[in-house]
């Protein structure tokens, strides 16, 4: 019985999120204009590049492939569509919906993030593609040297780094039922992990100062994985998992405490 529970627990967040997969596949006009912007974006930032490594090979022994491949990941990590479980939290605190959700046998909040990525899929697909066509055409074969190590180091980054930051913005659309708008909140952090993210100038560029705060910052943490592509990735790699570790730990228990004071507060004014 206890595995059959838990087997239909879980069963439930995969439909959900197969659901609205499902609902999205058929929203064209929203996947090609993604994917229209997308190159843009790439193409543009990725010329600029180009332009400033013409005439050296690299730069601070950093290379264009290093740089752009690094860049690119910030792509990779957008397109999951995490940062928008703060949105879709916000929006049902003030539509009243989540009162509703909150009386059925789910947790709201796994729930939610199983929903917005099964919305993301098809965008995160055609991004994806899109993503490392660029790439490949404009910055070459990736820059490292792919070993079974490796590949374990950049996935573990991948995967904490997408556990922190599903904990961080959950954390931040939670503050709906104590703010009137969060969004003031979304865009200092989503701002913060943008810049300590290396969504325009690789981390490896930082000063030293700036690049301990991308280190041991979540904003930067999140997208750790980005620096699997510089010379010093490997001694690197225990102080980047050892960051997101005690980063996810801390917003899970902060979210974990507010969501209980957030349903105490629905449970006292009745909803």
């Amino acid at each position: 019985m206890g595995l059959k529970s838990s087997y239909l627990s879980l069963r439930k967040y995969w439909v959900a999120a197969r659901i609205s997969a499902r609902d999205s596949s058929s929203n064209y006009a929203t996947i090609f204009s993604n994917c229209c912007a997308i190159s843009v974006t790439l193409v543009t930032l990725f010329s600029v590049y180009h332009f400033a490594f013409a005439a050296r090979s690299s730069i601070q022994g950093v290379t264009l492939a290093m740089s752009l491949w690094s860049i690119g990941m910030y792509t990779v990590y957008w397109s999951t569509g995490v940062r928008n479980i703060y949105r879709d939290i916000a929006f049902d605190v003030k539509g009243g919906s989540v009162e509703g959700i909150l009386n059925k046998p789910v947790d709201y909040i796994i729930l939610t993030v199983c929903k917005r990525l099964g919305r993301q899929t098809w965008v995160c697909i055609s991004t994806l593609t899109i993503s490392f066509i660029i790439l490949f055409l404009m910055a070459g074969a990736p820059p490292v040297d792919f070993s079974l190590i490796w590949l374990v180091e950049f996935l573990s980054l991948g995967f904490f780094g997408f556990l922190l930051s599903m904990f961080s913005f959950a954390c931040i659309g939670i503050t709906s039922f104590w703010l009137d708008d969060p969004e003031p909140v979304m865009w200092i952090f989503d701002k913060s992990v943008m810049i300590l993210g290396g969504s325009i100038v690789p981390v490896v560029f930082f000063p030293s100062w700036l690049k301990i705060l991308a280190t041991w910052l979540p904003m930067g943490a999140m997208i750790s994985f980005a620096r699997a592509f510089t010379g010093d990735f490997a001694a690197e790699f225990p102080t980047l998992l050892l960051s997101q570790l005690i980063w996810c730990i801390v917003m899970l228990s902060f979210a974990t405490f507010s969501w209980r004071r957030a349903k105490k507060i629905l449970s006292i004014y009745g909803g």
